[in-house]
């Protein structure tokens, strides 16, 4: 299409479109405002005839108001008679030309009444269907104020004013109602139409449409003629209403349209010349040279000469056209040499990028185009290969399928049209591969390239050798890692001091124990999976390096020889205490090579040395009262004590470096409370298996970022542990915000694990279900992590609780986190020692029954109830007695006659006997035994009864009925005899006071 057709079309269609804009523009705005300014009248005519009809109903108002209101009318409802009627109810009537006058009784009864015509005035039957509605609401009591409103009967709206009938002077009770009306038709409705100036009719509804009975409302309805005002009123007691419709001309809407039509005849006139000035004037100034341009490039490209130019005549636009014309074609020479060049540098750069560059398209085929990089990543021509073979050419099942993921996710790529899906998928594409002891970064880039003529989607693939990149990374990353474990071992020494002399007790004594005949029980395994899982995360709270490593791995390959039932012979295998010594000791070389050979050497100092203390303390057992050691020994051990606080020292760290490394913002954590001095070596194991309660809030407990967005909590998570002293117990409380613990998941885990049942299940309560978690093996979580997933690390906590004696109350909520309430007996070593009956005597008896059934050999034992007595004791032929020292202090003895000794030295070798004396072999037999027993008793007496030391025994060989005085002392006894075979052990308290029975 030539251009002055396009500029006549152009111009003629944006005149037409601007025409229509301002015709659609003002037909809205000149129409629409006389539209509503004849509304505006239409509303005022129809407010002034609502007013009118007002006027009317107020004036009926106003003789009910005078004639309710008056002594005569009074009378009348009490006393009807003919003068009222004569001369008030004809003359009123007549006077206010009234159709209808009734009068009611208060309770609503007709007393009298009068309707008249509305032409001649003569009096005529009230309307039956009058008397019917005259109570004016719906069975209520009758009005007891004045008023006015409309009446629908068939005979057509009756316009009414009521007032009740009272005395002049307004005091009593009323004495009936007044009603009044006239009829709106007629000479009323003509005198209505004649005061608007619009015709008006009437139409009664029985149901209201428009009025409810306490507004009324207006309705204008359009006609092409005229408009149609519609005024509803609600009729009085009834669901009806009567509508008032007044005929108004549109005389202000036709004046309006014809406005219109003169303002669009102007406008269009006044386009018609605007096109043809401006088209008159594009022509003279634009369109003759414009064309006259277009025809001279034409000339250039038909033939082909570049080196042609256009003519350059004035200084307008279309000239400065031209300039740009002549110097694109001198671009286009200069640009024919440039490519040849380019292309030739193009290669050279691509070949010595130091990258591997190639292409290849859907069916993963390389190009023939590639670097010469790509030579030294891969064997040989890579032209038509595989690119995903090329990448991963190894026949492993783990590169086959790595192969297989690479060829599905870059042909999804290219089937995909959709860019952000793409870039998707894109995003799933392998970043880094190791090569032929190469590691490569990967970048991928979707490009169209031209193949005969059309563009072809193809990928490029740049590889580049970071090998000595991620190799440094990897050694900062050591470094890092080594200058953390530095620090943290040096600002918490004295910690890392007393778990390098646990774990290396624990390699050197609690493994040989480990392997003895049947030694191995399940239960057994289960204690040594519970340190060795504690032991990990002490250490992880330093920053050990190999040693968290191996004991990581020493717990999977455990869990997994436990779960196939593996022998004895190859947990020993496992468990070798110099090998797991040695990967502590290569994490401490680390540490003296920064912090010098000495940095392990000292012992933990306060202010004398430990072991000064310790010595102190046993100096005073031996040599000092029962008294004296109950009041000085806490005074020392207390130089020993620290704040219960300072266990849990290096927790807050620990908290902010497994933050950091699970990629979750948390909270420093607080630690509140805990300056009470406390024995840490009563509560180091526990201390040290918070661990596992603090890592299962970092990774069971906290939520991730969004999702704690989403339940409206802040970004970071908090960790909290509170201490307190209530009731006797050392409260430790660790808390978090968190999700909370997830009790159905607890239930599914119970039922799996066949620890319940439904119907058991069913009846626990929240706090029975939470005490599920401290179980050996229990674990919510499916996978296994170098964090938890074995179920030993909470069952580790439960069992050092118990251990102190102690319990555990847990209160979690759904979606607000979960607390842990650790209830801790004190450690009673700083009062003095409360010592009771059951406390002394009950371990040496378990202890002398023991020794009894395994020396004697004899299962029928008669053993007496333990007796007091005071003053003195019998003996056997043999006794043997044992001074004991420190907080428990008095005489231990153990008495026997001749056949248990005859009994007990039958198990003694032949030879033995042969060289002893009768009584040699007895004082032997008995001092050995009364060591034993009280020996064994040892470990089941309470922790505050075994700070006591035990002197060698003496022997007494006498005849039978010995008696021994001990004037004043307390003097407990236990029998145990069988086939005449006698063994009778005594304490005898040495102390003033009696032991407490308590």
């Amino acid at each position: 299409m030539k251009v002055r057709r396009k500029t006549v079309i152009i111009l003629g269609g944006i005149m037409l479109g601007l025409f229509l804009l301002l015709a659609g523009l003002s037909h809205e705005l000149i129409l629409g405002r006389f539209k509503a300014l004849e509304r505006e009248n239409a509303h005022a005519d129809m407010e002034r005839a609502l007013r009118i009809l007002e006027t009317r109903l107020e004036d009926l108002a106003g003789v009910a108001l005078d004639n309710g209101k008056w002594d005569e009318s009074y009378s009348f409802v009490m006393e009807p008679n003919e003068k009222y009627i004569n001369d008030v109810v004809g003359d009123t009537s007549a006077a206010y030309r009234l159709d209808v006058w009734l009068m009611l009784d208060n309770e609503g009864r007709f007393v009298y009444g009068k309707a008249f015509a509305a032409a001649e005035r003569r009096e005529i039957a009230l309307p039956d269907e009058l008397l019917g509605k005259m109570r004016l609401a719906d069975g209520g009591p009758l009005p007891q104020s004045g008023g006015s409103g409309v009446v629908l009967l068939p005979k057509g709206p009756l316009l009414i004013g009521y007032h009740p009938i009272t005395h002049s002077d307004g005091q009593g009770q009323a004495a009936g109602l007044l009603v009044v009306g006239r009829y709106l038709q007629g000479a009323l409705l003509e005198d209505f139409s004649r005061q608007l100036q619009v015709p008006v009719s009437l139409e009664m509804n029985e149901t209201a449409t428009l009025a409810s009975e306490s507004e009324e409302r207006f309705l204008l309805r359009e006609e092409p003629e005229r408009l149609q005002g519609q005024i509803a009123i609600a009729a009085l007691a009834q669901r009806g209403e009567l509508l008032l419709k007044l005929q108004l001309p549109r005389k202000i809407s036709r004046q309006g349209e014809q406005a219109f039509q003169y303002f669009l005849g102007g406008m269009f006139l006044v386009s018609v010349v605007a096109i043809a000035l401006i088209l008159w004037l594009l022509e003279q100034t634009v369109l003759r040279r414009l064309l006259t341009l277009t025809r001279q490039v034409e000339e250039i490209k038909r033939q082909e000469d570049c080196w042609k130019r256009l003519p350059e005549e004035g200084k307008d636009e279309l000239t400065r056209l031209a300039v740009a014309v002549n110097g694109m074609l001198t671009m286009l020479e200069e640009s024919f040499q440039r490519v040849q060049a380019s292309n030739n540098a193009l290669g050279n750069l691509l070949n010595n990028a130091g990258q591997g560059i190639l292409m290849f398209g859907e069916s993963l085929r390389v190009h023939p185009a590639y670097s010469v990089e790509c030579l030294r990543f891969f064997p040989g021509a890579i032209a038509q290969q595989d690119v995903c073979q090329l990448l991963y050419p190894g026949q492993s099942a783990h590169e086959q399928e790595e192969r297989a993921f690479l060829a599905r996710a870059i042909r999804q790529i290219f089937r995909e049209e959709d860019m952000e899906r793409r870039d998707v998928f894109l995003s799933l594409l392998p970043e880094e591969i190791v090569l032929r002891n190469m590691t490569l970064e990967l970048k991928y880039k979707v490009i169209l390239r031209l193949e005969n003529g059309s563009p072809v989607m193809v990928m490029m693939l740049i590889l580049t050798d970071v090998t000595e990149k991620r190799q440094l990374e990897q050694q900062f990353q050591l470094e890092h890692n080594v200058l953390k474990m530095v620090i943290a071992s040096k600002l918490n020494y004295n910690d890392l001091s007393e778990c390098v002399q646990e774990y290396r007790q624990f390699c050197r004594r609690e493994l040989k124990s480990v392997f003895g005949p049947g030694a191995l029980t399940e239960k057994r395994l289960a204690e040594l999976l519970h340190y060795i899982h504690t032991f990990k995360g002490k250490f992880a709270q330093f920053h050990l390096l190999r040693i968290v490593e191996e004991l990581h791995h020493l717990e999977q390959r455990l869990a997994d020889l436990r779960e196939r039932g593996a022998g004895d012979r190859e947990y020993q295998a496992l468990l070798s205490g110099e090998t797991m010594l040695t990967w502590l000791e290569d994490d401490i070389r680390v540490l003296k090579r920064f912090l010098g050979e000495r940095f392990f050497a000292a012992a933990e100092l306060l202010s004398v040395s430990k072991q000064e203390l310790l010595a102190i303390e046993k100096r005073i057992l031996q040599n000092m009262s029962k008294f004296d050691c109950q009041w000085l020994l806490p005074l020392i051990r207390k130089l020993r004590y620290k704040p219960f606080r300072d266990l849990l020292a290096s927790y807050p760290e620990y908290v902010a470096t497994m933050a950091e490394r699970l990629g979750r913002p948390v909270a420093p954590m607080l630690i509140e409370g805990g300056d009470n001095l406390v024995n840490p070596q009563y509560y180091r194991a526990f201390s040290n298996t918070l661990v596992h309660v603090i890592k299962n809030a970092l990774e069971h407990g906290l939520e991730e970022p969004l999702e704690r967005a989403k339940s409206g909590k802040g970004e970071a998570g908090a960790i909290q542990c509170r201490i307190k002293v209530r009731d006797g117990f050392l409260l430790v409380a660790v808390s978090d915000d968190g999700r909370g613990l997830d009790l159905e998941r607890i239930k599914e885990r119970a039922l799996q694990t066949g620890m319940y049942d439904a119907t058991a299940l069913a009846s626990l309560d929240e706090q029975a279900l939470t005490q599920l978690i401290f179980r050996d093996d229990f674990s919510t979580r499916q996978v296994v992590t170098s964090l938890s997933g074995r179920g030993i690390g909470l069952a580790a906590v439960k069992k050092e609780v118990d251990k102190l004696g102690g319990r555990i109350e847990v209160m979690t909520k759904w979606g607000s986190g979960t607390t842990f309430q650790f209830f801790l007996p004190l450690d009673r070593q700083d009062a003095p020692p409360q010592i009771s009956w059951d406390a002394v005597m009950r371990p040496l008896a378990e202890a002398a029954r023991d020794f009894w059934r395994g020396h004697v050999c004899l299962e029928q034992v008669y053993a007496e109830n333990f007796s007091l007595t005071q003053g003195g004791l019998q003996l056997e032929e043999m006794s043997a007695f044992i001074a004991v020292k420190g907080v428990l202090q008095g005489t231990f003895i153990l008495s026997a006659n001749r056949l248990f000794l005859q009994s007990l030295s039958g198990g003694l070798q032949p030879e033995v006997l042969a060289g002893l004396a009768e009584n040699e072999t007895w004082e032997g037999l008995v001092a050995e035994s009364a060591n034993v027993i009280l020996g064994n008793s040892l470990a089941l007496f309470p922790a505050n009864l075994k700070s006591i030391l035990i002197d060698t025994p003496v022997t007494i060989t006498q005849l039978r009925g010995g008696w021994l005085n001990y004037p004043h002392r307390e003097i407990w006894s236990y029998r145990i005899s069988s086939e005449e075979k006698l063994l009778t052990i005594h304490f005898v308290s040495l102390e003033s006071n009696p032991i407490d029975l308590a």
